[in-house]
């Protein structure tokens, strides 16, 4: 058994085994002897190395998708404050979904934590967005998502792409409809030619399905 603590610049306390970016703290989790975590944000390059959230974007979906047992007890020792708050939500979503039980949640339970993701995220301004329950198509067949709108506006953009962002490790995001700019919103993939294809800028609302990553 072992406790990690990652930091790149910061002296682990007596007993801690430190690690200094997240690929090395995930190589430990792995191992499933990890009983203590406790996680700096800023590790000193964001882009290339990466930072203590997503080692908890890796938990959560070990633990969100295989029943992952994460460790016992995860803290946060960052300065970063606003990291902080958002690290932290993350470790009561971890907490919350590790008590569901050792086995994998069922399809049902993985889709209603889909919308429990998204409006943390956007917390700050999640008036407006509307949920239902839908299918999506993949690969010929249909599975379970949430369908959620926004307003087609600037801020109804935005809170599609501070969500995409923010989630997009474990979720994927997937415009309904075909519009002309769906290209340039999510990234995604548009076949010209259908007979209901929109511009985007036409339509008074964008709905979205999210379902998780397999």
């Amino acid at each position: 058994m072992s406790k990690v603590f990652l930091d790149d610049e910061r002296i682990p306390p007596s007993g801690w085994t430190l690690v200094k970016t997240p690929k090395e703290a995930i190589d430990l989790l792995k191992t499933g002897k990890v009983t203590e975590l406790s996680l700096d944000h800023d590790l000193g390059d964001d882009k290339n190395i990466g930072t203590g959230y997503d080692v908890l974007l890796w938990l959560e979906e070990q633990v969100y998708l295989h029943g992952f047992k994460p460790p016992e007890i995860i803290k946060v020792h960052s300065a970063n404050l606003s990291a902080r708050q958002k690290m932290e939500l993350a470790i009561k979503s971890i907490e919350k979904k590790s008590n569901v039980g050792e086995v994998k949640m069922k399809q049902s339970d993985l889709i209603k934590m889909v919308k429990e993701e998204i409006t943390s995220v956007l917390s700050e301004d999640g008036d407006g967005i509307e949920f239902q329950d839908s299918t999506v198509q993949i690969g010929g067949s249909q599975h379970p998502a949430y369908l959620f709108t926004v307003p087609n506006n600037p801020d109804g953009i935005d809170r599609i792409k501070r969500a995409k962002d923010a989630l997009k490790d474990i979720y994927t995001f997937k415009l309904r409809g075909r519009h002309h700019d769906r290209k340039e919103l999510l990234g995604a993939k548009y076949i010209p030619g259908r007979n209901n294809e929109v511009p985007l800028k036409q339509a008074e609302f964008i709905a979205v399905y999210a379902y998780p990553k397999k």
